[in-house]
């Protein structure tokens, strides 16, 4: 499902998925098929349809489409396991499965819960993935492909605006009261532990605050010299090495459909109707 939106793919190099992808790239039907999409200037995509590919073939080309007409893409499989696969044969074409999260062009886009309509039971990677997915839609930021399936497309997703509200930007040498940063953390669901190891945790030692947002690789490290931000720096949770120190921290307070019970909550649009919010969508 390509958009319409114009932007520059980067060039895949240096790795055999691109030797894989060339006889697509230089394949008549493939170049046709791009030739369309382009045409169309996303006023009216015309309805089509491809016979005769098996296996990974689906997936190479669909790379090579993507490759010959860059823009937002979305793949619909018919469930989660056959849209991992579909996400993997990708990733490694692209030559992306080293890639840290926020470089990738390949985005999988699944339920945010652990259990097929266990909204209470959420799973923060999820999570995590889907607020990369929206962040990029809502930002209009091309070049991207979307691999989901329906049962993840069924699951309401926040507003834009919601999303831009709920980002808080800290800066060092900012002046901030710490215990209001960790009562919002909590207001906003992010749960208390004594070390962070994944998305939605935050914990809290002396004037030293620890924790992982929804749209970050990494959690991040808050040092505070009273009121004011001496330090922010990202840190692997497993060795605990710190990376170079940031100046600004941008924090996703991201809203959990599981939650949407609470007072006050945003009210929840389909993904389809996001998408199609000044997009150009090929259904």
């Amino acid at each position: 499902m390509p958009s319409a939106i114009n932007s520059k793919a980067e060039p895949v190099t240096g790795n055999t998925g691109l030797e894989l992808l060339q006889p697509y790239l230089h394949d008549s039907s493939v170049s046709e098929l791009s030739t369309i999409l382009k045409n169309s200037n996303g006023s009216s995509f015309p309805r089509l349809h491809i016979h005769g590919l098996v296996g990974s073939s689906v997936a190479m080309v669909s790379a090579a489409v993507f490759l010959e007409y860059p823009a937002v893409h979305m793949a619909v499989l018919p469930d989660k396991e056959s849209a991992v696969y579909f996400c993997n044969d990708l990733e490694n074409l692209f030559g992306e499965s080293s890639f840290s999260f926020h470089k990738k062009r390949v985005l999988l886009f699944p339920t945010s819960y652990r259990r097929p309509y266990e909204v209470e039971q959420t799973d923060n990677s999820n999570v995590l993935m889907r607020t990369e997915v929206l962040k990029r839609v809502s930002s209009r930021s091309g070049n991207t492909f979307i691999v989901t399936y329906p049962e993840a497309l069924s699951e309401k997703v926040v507003s834009k605006q919601y999303l831009e509200k709920s980002t808080m930007k800290l800066k060092r040498g900012e002046a901030v009261d710490l215990d209001f940063i960790y009562d919002l953390l909590d207001q906003h669901g992010f749960e208390r532990v004594d070390f962070v190891v994944e998305p939605g945790q935050v914990a809290l030692r002396g004037g030293i605050i620890d924790v992982f947002s929804y749209t970050n690789d990494y959690p991040y490290r808050l040092e505070f010299s009273g009121d004011i931000v001496e330090s922010i720096r990202s840190f692997n949770p497993s060795t605990s090495f710190h990376w170079t120190g940031s100046t600004i921290l941008r924090l996703c307070l991201m809203f959990r459909t599981g939650s949407c019970t609470k007072k006050g909550s945003p009210s929840l649009n389909s993904f389809q109707k996001v998408l199609c919010s000044g997009w150009q969508i090929l259904h």
